[in-house]
């Protein structure tokens, strides 16, 4: 006989010695059922599949644990299209092949911004090249919780100054049932960059100075860089600015990236758009070198008080080379006033490169930030208290294994204190997902679970929201379909509060030592059936041939021994 301490049982054929993709530790429960959802992870939950590439999806809840979610399609030059997928995994709106069209045009767009309209809809904002090849403007889209576009065809135009690029969209909503986003122009001719908002009511009808509202009028260049809502219909926005740098007024330098000391500074506009802080904005981060890079959007919620929490990439301790990039937080009041350690917190100062790629809130006053450590990549978390006070290990905890070399990483809080994270491994070709708890102690295996490993997926982009019982829908593009001629397609999987994979089979753990067919040793004393989710926990001897839908080795105490010429098929 031979023992197997590790191993991937996802593939659908009898299974082989190999390293371990997956072990889930996990509480024993009855599982609700999904039967839409696919529980193999080589299959996946098809959700868009038209002809052409379908890429960058980014999803927002829907308000009943389902997910909504949009992306661009290469057909013509990047159309937008929206599919809502149910809690169950029903496609809600069209079908797979007919998603909801946003914009459908000859035109290019691209920068696209979604938030959740808090009625099971959308507000949708991006750039667009309609008008003019090679200037692009602001557009904007309601749309409501059964999936029909609410304002005019392809979009609202929000600006129409063809003499200026209009890039980088983000919103917040107004608290009236209306939206109020912001964006950059850049005025290549007169060679300056500023920032603007402007506010829609629910009706799509602008509700400040016509071109939007400048933001901020002192010299030098500016963007927004984070945008949340004030409690009161009005909006706290963040703005990289140049003001302090010397080259930053200069028009060459920045479009070169040459910018030595960028800064960030803050302004408040109310219900009418009128400016509430200082008219030049407030000083919010003023290190030394550049904060949250060149014209790159910042990460930013709400504090739960009328104020904002933020955190950013920052050069302050790198000697010029861009080698040691870190990344710090802080929160600010309703009134523009720093209320955490002056310049920010550090959220991870580690030596080397790392990144953000998003923060949530922690349920408490605080933050959960996803941290990309490039230079290994690997992905570690850090919370910030409501205080300011890091409160996991210095410079974070790591999410990811050594050697899945990560990328494109997102996360959600799951609504219990914890929170869930999705990430390509770029080492295996997996898209896996870790769970953390308020503490920042892993929930699942440190391998993580595993969400998509078909071989010719290449799953990338993930996008994740929270659902029901602690569980959350994962989204995503891939390759599989490319044979076909469906090119890059969009697919889904519901991983639940224990790890497994949504579906139609309620998982089966063992309870004690023992032969694989004694009933005595499952939980529920009922044998695993085909088509089931396994975990071992205890030493089992397979000694009758069996399948089953994923067979996890959970680590300690778990002990998978096959008799020789014993089977175990695993897979759908």
């Amino acid at each position: 006989m031979f023992r197997l301490e590790e191993v991937d049982f996802f593939s659908p054929k009898i299974y082989k010695m190999k390293k371990a993709l997956q072990c889930l530790l996990f509480v024993i429960s009855v599982l609700p059922v999904y039967a839409q959802w696919s529980n193999n992870p080589g299959i996946n939950r098809l959700v868009s599949n038209r002809i052409g590439a379908e890429y960058e999806p980014v999803s927002i809840t829907d308000g009943a644990n389902g997910s909504i979610l949009f992306f661009i399609d290469n057909t013509s030059n990047g159309d937008i299209f929206a599919q809502k997928i149910t809690s169950s995994g029903t496609i809600a709106w069209g079908g797979t092949s007919i998603p909801v069209p946003i914009s459908v045009t000859t035109s290019e767009k691209f920068g696209l911004e979604v938030i959740a309209d808090g009625s099971g809809g959308a507000f949708i904002a991006w750039s667009d090249n309609r008008h003019d090849p090679i200037v692009a403007e602001i557009y904007l889209q309601k749309l409501n919780s059964a999936g029909i576009v609410q304002w005019a065809a392809n979009g609202l135009r929000v600006t129409s100054n063809t003499a200026q690029d209009d890039l980088l969209p983000q919103m917040c909503l107004d608290g009236a049932g209306g939206v109020i986003v912001t964006w950059y122009g850049d005025d290549s001719t007169t060679e300056n960059i500023q920032a603007y908002a402007q506010r829609f009511n629910g009706s799509g009808i602008a509700q400040w100075v016509a071109g939007g509202v400048q933001v901020c009028t002192a010299g030098g260049f500016r963007a927004p860089s984070g945008i949340v809502a004030d409690g009161s219909n009005g909006a706290i926005i963040l703005l990289l600015d140049t003001r302090n740098d010397p080259n930053g007024f200069n028009y060459v330098f920045l479009n070169n990236n040459n910018l030595t000391n960028s800064d960030i500074y803050g302004q408040r506009l109310n219900g009418a758009g009128n400016l509430q802080w200082t008219a030049n904005g407030a000083a919010i981060i003023t290190a030394s070198k550049n904060q949250n890079g060149d014209l790159q959007s910042g990460f930013a919620i709400p504090d739960g008080s009328g104020g904002i929490i933020f955190a950013f990439d920052d050069e302050r301790n790198d000697d010029g080379s861009i080698t040691n990039i870190d990344l710090f937080a802080q929160r600010v009041n309703g009134i523009g006033t720093p209320l955490w350690a002056a310049n920010g917190v550090a959220v991870s100062a580690a030596s080397g490169n790392q990144f953000l790629s998003g923060i949530v809130p922690d349920g408490a006053g605080g933050l959960i930030a996803s941290i990309d450590y490039q230079d290994i990549f690997r992905l570690y978390a850090q919370r910030i208290t409501a205080a300011g006070a890091p409160s996991w290990a210095v410079n974070g905890v790591p999410v990811s294994e050594v050697g899945d070399q990560i990328t494109e990483a997102s996360l959600t809080a799951d609504g219990s204190g914890n929170t869930i994270f999705a990430f390509r491994s770029f080492s295996t070709n997996i898209l896996k997902a870790q769970k953390l708890n308020s503490a920042g102690v892993l929930q699942w295996a440190t391998a993580g679970a595993t969400i998509c490993n078909n071989d010719f997926a290449f799953a990338n982009s993930p996008t994740i929201v929270s659902s029901d019982a602690g569980s959350a829908i994962i989204s995503w593009s891939d390759y599989r379909n490319v044979a076909l001629l469906s090119g890059q397609d969009i697919f889904a999987s519901k991983v639940l509060t224990n790890g497994f994979l949504a579906g139609a089979v309620s998982g089966f753990a063992t309870i004690a030592n023992g032969n694989w067919n004694n009933p005595a040793i499952w939980a529920g004393g009922v044998v695993p059936p085909a088509g089931a989710f396994v975990q071992i926990r205890h030493a089992v001897i397979a000694n009758v041939n069996a399948s089953c839908a994923t067979l996890n080795i959970a680590q300690p105490g778990g002990n998978l021994t096959v008799l020789n010429g014993i089977i175990i098929s695993v897979g759908n």
